[in-house]
């Protein structure tokens, strides 16, 4: 019997025989079995070709010579070999790829950092990939990265900035009740993580300070295993009372404990070198601290705000930042070294009573804007190398009697310099050999440094400028002062005489005096002004209201009375204009209502309304005013504004000849007598 075509035992399918012609007629040459093996494959290539290149071109960035979304920095050194590189910046616009692997080199150069806010805003960014090379990571680096949530961190890093995942996923994710560790990187203690009123001590060998004995305590020992922090990182931590710095820390990282406002006590250890940026700002209630002599450097605002205990001898230290000590009371005394004094270095330092320069003659030539503001210094003596004066420098100085200078020192005494300083009333000159120069020794006298050849402009509107709220009540300008700047001494109350001094030749050098450089210096009553003069501007002397006489010396070059020039000088009884002057603008002299009289020049060629009103308080009294313009000449100036004068006015003009009939439109007419004096003509 033939066998069956299926064995059902096996469940085995058996084909029937195929046809051979059917066969023959399938079988594929040797070319197209190749196109059929070859196609697909080749087609598995190319995807994985794309595949690789897209990863390497927007995760990988193994090695590229320029990657068109981010910004590199290297450089190649002299003898051609190629220094490390650092990424910069990334382009938000461009299309940046959400899972980012930080490329191992860029055109050769390996990259091992990442800059300074260098991702800041990409919010696009997901995860990051960093290669080994990378050692640190700049300040806010991934700030504002609000999509970041996790990074593969180097194994190599060795410091993260302050700030380097602000308001990132990442971040918002750290534990409020733990710590978080990268490598030997303390990057977060969680605000939870200490009960309220704690301390932290080195080890458990550390002795617990009576005062906390029943303060829960935690261990830097126990806290992690590592050899540094990220910047910040207690910052705003309420919890803590007292710390016990280990003594690894030789740096201090910015802004540590920045704003740990119950911070009471800390401990330095004693190879603490350097203090960071805002270690300790805003710790207001620091008060058991003291900082160690090792100290070299001094961050900026690292005391800002405390009442830490500064080390008085300071004449080893190499750095101090602006506003390190600003607001300090723990500083009471200072020997300060040879180094810039930067702006706000002691600016509200209520207790500082001795400052003194380590060198006698220090090479320092500057002293920043408010450095000593607010002190309790009686003296204080300028560097002789100083160029300049800074504003505000010793201003609201309430104890602040008696300033020194060289006599060649600062070449520009800038505005608010003792502004506020009300016990200021000498500025004591120092000769080469730091004597005092005999001539500057008047109490109650500033004199300006021969040195000096421009009190600098102030810097706003506001009232009150260098000398502005101090008692001082004399001032002598050098001959070699060209410019006395706007509002200089405006509203200084005290001042009572301005002398500038001639040299050899009886000569001085201004040329120029800016807006409102006297006004409101309510006891002002009299001042020459040099022949060198050849610029006034306006207001000079607005609301002098004691001034009575201004005399212009010799025949200076000045051209114009200013706006507002004697406005409101009520006292002001005499004041000869000088024969150069041919324009009186607006203002020049309302209310000066005790002038006896006011005399033009012929050289007139100019007045605007408004510029004489108000002279006269007293009904039906007038004021004379004398033009040395016939009536005439005085009708042909197209220039001379109707109104330029008011009825509280009686004007006169100039006739050689006594006139035949009064005049119905002027008050009369003048002439010189044989002495050169002014006289009516009796009509």
């Amino acid at each position: 019997m033939a066998k069956n075509v299926y064995d059902l035992s096996e469940d085995i399918f058996l084909p029937e025989p195929e046809d051979e012609t059917k066969k023959k007629k399938r079988r594929l040459t040797p070319k197209q079995r190749n196109y059929a093996i070859g196609l697909p494959i080749l087609g598995v290539c190319l995807i994985c070709i794309g595949l690789i290149y897209y990863f390497a071109a927007n995760v990988w960035l193994i090695d590229y010579a320029t990657i068109d979304y981010l910004t590199f920095a290297y450089s190649t050194t002299t003898d051609g070999s190629k220094s490390d590189a650092q990424v910069i910046a990334i382009d938000g616009s461009s299309n940046y790829p959400s899972v980012f692997r930080i490329p191992s080199e860029i055109n050769g150069h390996k990259v091992t950092s990442i800059a300074d806010g260098a991702f800041v805003g990409a919010s696009r960014l997901k995860k990051v990939i960093m290669t080994d090379n990378i050692v640190s990571i700049g300040s806010r680096a991934f700030a504002n990265c609000t999509s970041l949530e996790s990074f593969v961190f180097s194994k190599n890093i060795e410091s993260i900035g302050s700030g380097a995942f602000e308001n990132t996923a990442f971040e918002a994710n750290w534990p409020d009740d733990d710590i978080v560790v990268v490598g030997d990187i303390l990057l977060s203690v969680g605000e939870d993580y200490f009960e309220p009123n704690s301390i932290i001590l080195k080890d458990r060998d550390s002795t617990i300070p009576s005062k906390y004995i029943d303060s829960p305590v935690y261990y830097f020992s126990e806290i992690a295993d590592v050899d540094q922090w990220m910047e910040g990182i207690f910052d705003g931590n309420e919890n803590l009372v007292f710390v016990e710095m280990p003594s690894y820390l030789e740096v201090i990282p910015n802004e540590s404990f920045q704003n740990c406002y119950n911070l009471e006590g800390v401990a330095f250890p004693d190879n603490v070198s350097a203090i960071g940026e805002y270690s300790f700002a805003n710790c207001s209630n620091l008060v058991d601290a003291y900082v160690p002599s090792t100290v070299t450097t001094y961050g900026a605002y690292s005391f800002k705000n405390t009442s830490a205990n500064i080390a008085a001898d300071m004449s080893h230290v190499t750095s101090i930042g602006e506003g390190a000590f600003q607001n300090c009371l723990g500083v009471t005394n200072v020997i300060y070294p040879n180094i810039s004094v930067p702006q706000y270095a002691f600016d509200g330092c209520s207790n500082l009573t001795d400052f003194e320069f380590a060198d006698v003659n220090p090479a320092i030539t500057s002293i920043g804007f408010a450095a000593f503001r607010g002190t309790s210094l009686t003296e204080f003596t300028f560097p002789q190398k100083v160029s300049s004066i800074d504003d505000y420098v010793l201003a609201n100085c309430e104890q602040l009697e008696t300033v020194y200078m060289y006599d060649n020192g600062p070449a520009r005494i800038n505005a608010y310099a003792f502004y506020g300083s009300k016990k200021f009333d000498s500025l004591l000159l120092l000769n080469d050999n730091g004597g005092i120069l005999e001539r500057c020794t008047d109490l109650n006298t500033v004199y300006i440094p021969s040195s000096v050849t421009s009190t600098a402009n102030a810097l706003t509107s506001s009232r009150g400028y260098i000398f502005s709220g101090t008692d001082v009540k004399r001032v002598e300008f050098p001959s070699s002062l060209i410019t006395i700047g706007q509002n200089i001494f405006s509203g200084l109350s005290s001042l009572e005489e301005v002398v500038f001094l001639k040299d050899q030749d009886g000569k001085t050098g201004l040329t120029t005096i800016e807006t409102g450089a006297f006004s409101d210096c309510i006891n002002l009553k009299k001042i020459s002004l040099p022949e060198s003069l050849t610029t006034l501007n306006t207001l000079i002397f607005s609301g002098c209201t004691s001034l009575t006489e201004v005399v212009f010396e010799g025949n200076p070059s000045i051209r114009t009375l200013p706006v507002g020039l004697f406005q409101n000088c009520s006292s002001l009884v005499s004041v000869k204009l000088p024969s150069s002057f041919s324009r009186m603008n607006a203002n020049a002299f309302a209310g000066t209502t005790s002038l006896e009289y006011l005399y033009i020049p012929s050289t007139i060629s100019t007045i605007e309304a408004g510029a004489v009103s108000n002279v006269r308080t007293v009904e039906g009294e007038k004021m004379p005013i004398y033009v040395e313009l016939t009536e005439s000449a005085y009708e042909a100036k197209a220039t001379i504004k109707d109104g330029w004068y008011d009825d509280t006015c009686a004007l006169y003009l100039y006739s050689e000849t006594a006139p035949e009939q009064p005049s119905s439109e002027y008050a009369g007419y003048w002439h010189y007598d044989n002495s050169g004096n002014i006289v009516v003509w009796d009509i």
